[in-house]
C-alpha cells in the first residue's frame, strides 16, 4: 500500500475527493496549533497522496490511448518461419511511459508555486489592520501558508520588518497575537525588545485615532477621575484634526480650562510633541494646543488668545450697556448713572481697538512647531531602522572591584 495513503486510512484505489475527506478529518485531531510536528506530517502525506493519485490518473489515460491507437490482430493463418535474425523484435518496440515517481520531475501543473514572502505579509498586515482578534485569530489558524513549518519564521521575520519600517493602523491585541504566533517575544540576538514595543505602542496610538475605532479612543482618554463621554471624545479629536484656522483656533482656546483639557487629551494619546504627530492629527493643531498649554511659559500664542479673550470680555461688557441703555432709568435693575455708562463703553471700546491692532500682525498665522516642545537628545542605539541590531554594543570599562578588595583584605596580596 502507498505510504501516504496508509497515513490517512485509504485504499489504493480512492480518488481525490476520497483524500480531502480523510484529510479534513485527520486535521481534527493534528492541528498545527496543538501538535504543529503532526500536523506537518499529515500535510505532506496529504500533498504526497494527491500527487500520487493524480499520476495514476495519467498512466490510466495514457494507457487508454495505447490501447484505441493499436493496430486490429491479424487473423491470417501463419506464414513459414522466418530465418533466424540476431536483432530481435524487441530491439524496436517503442519506450513505454515510466511511472513517475517522488524523486523524478513534475509536471508544471502539479508543482504548487512559491511563496512570495513580501505579498503574504502584506496580505496578513492588511487583514491584522481590519480584524478583530478573535477573527484574526481565526484566520492565521486556516491560512495553509502559515502551516508550514520551515515557513513561519521567514514570514514572521518579514511581516516584523514590514512593520518596523513601513506599519499601519494596529490594535495592541492583534501585534500582540503576532508576537506569539511568530514567537517574537523570545530572545533573539537580531531584534531589540524594545524598540519593537515603542513600535507596537505606536500602532496602536495610531490604531485609535482611526475614525472607525471610536469607541477604543474613547476608553483611552476615559480616567475614573476624569470621565469622558463619546461626544466629548470626538470633540477633543476634532479639534486635533482639523485644518487649521488662526480665528477660530483662538476662540476655541479662549474657553477657560480647555487648554488644560486638550493637554491631558495628547499626553494620554502619547502626543508629546509635534514629532508624535500621527494622521489624522494636524501638524499645526497639534503645535497651537501644546503651546498654549505649557505651564510656567510665555508665547506669542499665549499672548494671542489673551488678547481674544480681552476682546470678547469687552464686547460682553458692551453688549450689556446697550441693552440697559435700551431698558431706560426706570427699568434697569441696577443703579447705574447714563455718565457712568459712557465711560465704561469708552473704556471698552478702547480695548476693543487696541486688541484689533495688537492682533493685526498675526492674522493667518501657523504656530511654530519648533517652540512647542524641544526633540529630546537620544542616545545612540545600534539599531537601524528596521529595529535589527546592525552592530553588537560597546563593551564597558571593567569596574576597579579587585583594587577594593585588596585594600580591604590585605591577605589577597600574598595570592
Amino acid at each position: 500500500m502507498n505510504r501516504a495513503l496508509d497515513a490517512l486510512g485509504l485504499d489504493t484505489d480512492a480518488d481525490e475527493r476520497a483524500i480531502k475527506r480523510a484529510y479534513a478529518q485527520k486535521l481534527r485531531t493534528a492541528r498545527p496549533d496543538e501538535d504543529p510536528v503532526a500536523f506537518q506530517a499529515l500535510h505532506e502525506a496529504y500533498q504526497e497522496a494527491l500527487l500520487w493519485v493524480r499520476n495514476r490518473t495519467q498512466w490510466q489515460e495514457e494507457d487508454g490511448a495505447e490501447a484505441l491507437s493499436a493496430p486490429p490482430a491479424d487473423n491470417s493463418p501463419p506464414g513459414p518461419p522466418a530465418l533466424y535474425d540476431s536483432h530481435s523484435s524487441m530491439d524496436h518496440m517503442p519506450v513505454l511511459h515510466r511511472p513517475c515517481t517522488f524523486d523524478t520531475d513534475l509536471p508544471d501543473d502539479v508543482v504548487e508555486p512559491s511563496l512570495n514572502l513580501p505579498r503574504f505579509a502584506r496580505l496578513l498586515i492588511n487583514t491584522a489592520t481590519d480584524a478583530d482578534p478573535a477573527s484574526f485569530e481565526h484566520w492565521l489558524a486556516h491560512r495553509p501558508e502559515l502551516w508550514s513549518l520551515a515557513d513561519r519564521p521567514r514570514i514572521g521575520d518579514v511581516v516584523l520588518q514590514q512593520l518596523l519600517h513601513e506599519g499601519r493602523p494596529l490594535c495592541e491585541s492583534n501585534f500582540d497575537l503576532l508576537g506569539r504566533y511568530f514567537c517574537w517575544d523570545e530572545i533573539r540576538a537580531d531584534i531589540d525588545p524594545y524598540r519593537v514595543r515603542a513600535r507596537r505602542n505606536l500602532l496602536h496610538r495610531h490604531w485609535q485615532l482611526q475614525p472607525r475605532n471610536h469607541a477604543a479612543l474613547t476608553a483611552a482618554l476615559d480616567r475614573p477621575h476624569d470621565r469622558v463621554s463619546a461626544i466629548e471624545a470626538h470633540a477633543r479629536v476634532e479639534r486635533l484634526t482639523r485644518p487649521w484656522h488662526w480665528l477660530q483656533s483662538l476662540l476655541s482656546a479662549s474657553v477657560p480650562g480647555r487648554a488644560a483639557t486638550m493637554r491631558h487629551t495628547m499626553q494620554r494619546l502619547g502626543v508629546h510633541g509635534v514629532r508624535d504627530t500621527l494622521a489624522p492629527l494636524d501638524g499645526d493643531q497639534v503645535a497651537f494646543w501644546m503651546a498654549i498649554s505649557e505651564p510656567r511659559r510665555f508665547n506669542l500664542m499665549k499672548m494671542q488668545v489673551a488678547i481674544v479673550r480681552c476682546l470678547l470680555g469687552a464686547l460682553v461688557v458692551l453688549a450689556v450697556l446697550a441693552a440697559l441703555a435700551l431698558l431706560g432709568d426706570a427699568a434697569r435693575p441696577i443703579a447705574i448713572s447714563t455718565s457712568s455708562m459712557k465711560h465704561v463703553a469708552i473704556h471698552a471700546s478702547v480695548v476693543i481697538v487696541s486688541g484689533v491692532l495688537m492682533l493685526t500682525p498675526f492674522v493667518g498665522g501657523t504656530p511654530s512647531r519648533t517652540a512647542s516642545a524641544p526633540a529630546p537628545v537620544e542616545r545612540p542605539s545600534p539599531l537601524d531602522g528596521l529595529g535589527m541590531l546592525t552592530h553588537g554594543p560597546r563593551p564597558r570599562r571593567p569596574a576597579r572591584s579587585f583594587a577594593v578588595v585588596r585594600q580591604m583584605d590585605p591577605g589577597t596580596e600574598g595570592g
